[in-house]
């Protein structure tokens, strides 16, 4: 895991990001113990990406991301923005009252910073407007070249996270489920993305 040694991430999100369902324990500590990266966790339960609601991604990392030294901010697509319907926006959006703009003003902030913007996907069960804001981040990720983890549509996920216990709920991982499914996967898309 060289690599990843003495670079510092900042972990960004709600309750996948925190663990709601594994009292506060996810996989940015399970990262800590494989890498030899220094992760800082800043996750909200509840919280959207969007500014329409308090306690934003983007009003937290704003604030958190400034003059920390950080290499790189790994940010949750949030399953929030769409359970509270914020408007979606999209890939010209700059509007930071919709899901699109607010991201879109995460890039260009992290990379004023010089701080590596990367994205993952939850890997929802249920099948809700959440897919949408999935395609959404692909076309914004393929526009500003910043890298995402799509753990939604990936059909291996997909097709053995059904088979064990590996979801609490259809949002939320268990133990097993951040061991097994998200930390690998993450692992490796870390290793690729952060210089």
């Amino acid at each position: 895991m060289g690599k990843l040694k003495g670079k510092k991430i900042y972990c960004l999100g709600s309750s996948v990001t925190y663990g709601y369902a594994t009292e506060g324990v996810s996989f940015v500590e399970m990262l800590g113990k494989e890498t030899e990266a220094t992760y800082t966790k800043d996750a909200v339960n509840g919280t959207t990406m969007s500014t329409m609601y308090p306690d934003s991604y983007l009003i937290r990392a704003k604030k958190g991301l400034r003059d920390g030294g950080y290499d790189a901010c790994f940010c949750q697509l949030s399953t929030n923005d769409v359970r509270l319907h914020v408007p979606l926006g999209d890939v010209f959006s700059h509007d930071e009252g919709t899901t699109m703009g607010a991201i879109t003003s995460l890039i260009l902030f992290c990379k004023r910073n010089r701080i590596q913007p990367l994205f993952y996907s939850s890997p929802r069960l249920d099948q809700s407007d959440y897919g949408l804001t999935v395609e959404g981040m692909h076309e914004l990720a393929a526009y500003h070249q910043v890298p995402f983890l799509d753990l939604y549509s990936d059909k291996h996920i997909q097709a053995i996270i059904r088979m064990d216990d590996y979801m609490a709920d259809d949002v939320h991982p268990t133990l097993l489920g951040y061991e097994k499914l998200f930390v690998p996967e993450m692992v490796k898309f870390l290793k690729r993305f952060i210089d």
